[in-house]
């Protein structure tokens, strides 16, 4: 979860990319689909990363990857540009944490109790990746 941070070997893994978006990316809430309760839209997120931009030593947390502001971008250009800067981050962290599994798995296999070694990794909850416009984890939905 938030800051999404990752270490300085990974800053430019996805440069470049586009990732793709869900189909309900755009769904405003009661406008597009009737539901009332507003979530943790990505609007949100980029709310957050605008206030750390302007003063990072008095947000909670330091994020990677500033200075970002969807100001002055139109509704729908503004959501995408916060969904690929999300995305960015946490798949930085997710390759983060696969390459240090991988160092794992080696270190055992180069001590020679890879096969006598049950590694578990395990989550908490899922999280929202731009589904319905939202990010973060505190809400069933589907």
């Amino acid at each position: 979860h938030e800051p999404f941070d990752f270490p300085i070997r990974m800053e430019h893994l996805y440069d470049g990319v586009t990732f793709p978006e869900p189909e309900n990316l755009l769904d405003w809430g009661p406008e597009t689909n009737g539901r009332s309760f507003i979530g943790q839209p990505l609007e949100e997120l980029a709310r957050r990363w605008k206030i750390a931009s302007q003063d990072p030593d008095k947000w909670w947390c330091r994020y990677p990857e500033m200075p970002f502001s969807i100001d002055g971008l139109q509704k729908t250009t503004a959501r995408r540009a916060a969904y690929q800067k999300f995305m960015r981050d946490y798949l930085r962290c997710g390759a983060t944490v696969d390459d240090n599994i991988g160092k794992l798995l080696k270190a055992l296999d180069e001590m020679g109790i890879a096969d006598n070694t049950i590694v578990v990794y395990v989550s908490d909850q899922g999280y929202f990746l731009g589904e319905h416009g939202f990010f973060d984890k505190r809400m069933f939905y589907e």
